[in-house]
């Protein structure tokens, strides 16, 4: 059995010259996954996606930005 870091080519093997096709798994999940997410999508209005997109920004860029100054801030002043 295939482990799932060797299919995400997340562990490198010395010797193996088709490492360099990395970025065609990437190309391919996105051309498999845009048009599932897009028909999804099409139903939605707007505010229908305020919410979601709102929580995934904060979970993605407001919270490591919190983290990080917190871990800053402490470090300093311990």
């Amino acid at each position: 059995m295939v482990a799932f870091a060797d299919l995400l080519l997340l562990k490198q093997v010395e010797g193996d010259s088709s490492l360099w096709f990395w970025y065609l798994y990437q190309i391919l999940g996105l051309y498999l996954l845009i048009p599932v997410v897009a028909r999804g999508l099409a139903g939605l209005g707007p505010r229908d996606v305020v919410g979601p997109l709102s929580v995934a920004g904060a979970c993605f860029f407001v919270w490591p930005v919190i983290a990080s100054v917190v871990s800053i801030v402490g470090g300093a002043s311990g």
